[in-house]
């Protein structure tokens, strides 16, 4: 008899939860307060009254002529520093040893790719070495 009567109940709750689904398709509500309004900045565009950053790729604008200092006002420390910054004769050997360092780093990512594309990554954890 315990069993009828839980039954029933149950019974009761789903009949009563399926009628009640609280929607009403027959009236629609507009809004009592517009939609939020959202500001969109566009890419490259800084707002107003901010100055955007200098581009890397452009050389830094120092203003007029004037504002630049010439080689004759520099004080002779500076002036030493300038003559190294206009000394070339080493950069070959500093080129090279770079150029030989890209190269070497190139063939050493053409070989991970090589063994990547193979299917053998972590040669070095299993104790080969290529």
């Amino acid at each position: 008899m315990k069993v009828l009567w839980v039954s029933l109940v149950l019974f009761s709750l789903v009949i009563v939860a399926a009628t009640s689904r609280g929607d009403d398709l027959g009236t629609t509500t507009e809004p009592t307060q517009p939609p939020p309004s959202f500001e969109v900045s566009v890419p490259g565009t800084a707002p107003p009254g901010v100055t955007p950053p200098a581009s890397p790729f452009e050389p830094f604008d120092i203003g007029p002529p004037e504002a630049a200092w010439r080689y004759e006002q520099l004080s002779p420390a500076d002036k030493a520093v300038a003559d190294r910054g206009r000394e070339t004769s080493e950069w070959d050997a500093i080129v090279s040893a770079h150029m030989r360092v890209a190269t070497e780093q190139a063939e050493a990512g053409k070989a991970r790719v090589a063994a990547a594309m193979l299917g053998l990554d972590g040669l070095d954890t299993l104790g080969v070495v290529p």
